[in-house]
């Protein structure tokens, strides 16, 4: 089991990456044909190009909503990670009338009051256990089933 900061980790919801990075590695191999093997400098030009197309992805699927059994982080793409304790959650819904460019953003209601947005992937999962732990936190045990699927993962 995974630990962040001394706590174990229960569920980690984040975007898959095997496609995008299969399409690319698909969209540089065939510029490579296209190009020709023969001609000086494709090969830097394809390793070049493969790596300037990957990093992006690599840093998009950084994104990231962690479920320990105390506290949610939410790591974004680029940025800080924010740490909210599962006692201070009142409760979380979606936010409708906030977007983001993945779609509706998590609007999560603190006890001390207030209100944070966050944007998760796996959003009704991530709901469902900000509910679920309103209040009182998380137990590894029961959350078993709750952990995304590789295939609800995209890998």
């Amino acid at each position: 089991m995974q630990t962040v900061s001394a706590a174990n980790v229960i569920a980690v919801y984040r975007r898959g990456v095997a496609v995008p990075l299969l399409v690319v590695t698909g969209v540089v191999l065939l510029v490579f044909v296209a190009i020709g093997n023969g001609e000086p400098g494709v090969g830097v030009f394809v390793v070049a190009a493969w790596i300037m197309f990957v990093t992006p992805i690599l840093i998009w699927r950084r994104a990231a909503a962690i479920f320990t059994s105390d506290s949610l982080l939410v790591r974004p793409c680029l940025g800080r990670t924010l740490r909210t304790p599962l006692k201070g959650v009142k409760r979380a819904y979606f936010h409708p009338g906030s977007t983001d460019e993945d779609g509706p953003t998590v609007r999560v209601e603190l006890l001390i009051g207030g209100e944070i947005n966050i944007t998760v992937p796996e959003m009704e999962a991530v709901v469902h256990l900000l509910n679920k732990a309103a209040g009182k936190g998380l137990d590894a045990a029961q959350n078993k089933p709750l952990q995304p699927t590789a295939e609800k993962r995209g890998g």
